[in-house]
């Protein structure tokens, strides 16, 4: 497809959905962000394996879930 698994502007986009909707449904946005955000990172591995050399290579400045945290 040509497309990274780590998309950064899209891994921001759930996130602030995620966090519009936990805080609308009066749940943890602590909660929500670090499950969210251990999600994220294994799917984005996950497709970094499936894809494996062939994987174009996105933003790793974002790798590792830190940024959220």
């Amino acid at each position: 497809m040509g497309i990274p698994a780590r998309a950064p502007e899209r891994v921001d986009e759930v996130i602030a959905r995620v966090l519009g909707a936990s805080r609308r449904e009066g749940l943890s946005v602590e909660v929500a962000m670090k499950l969210w955000t251990m999600i994220i990172e294994w799917s984005i591995q996950y497709e970094e394996r499936l894809m494996g050399e062939k994987a174009p290579k996105g933003d790793q400045s974002a790798s590792g879930g830190d940024k959220h945290t």
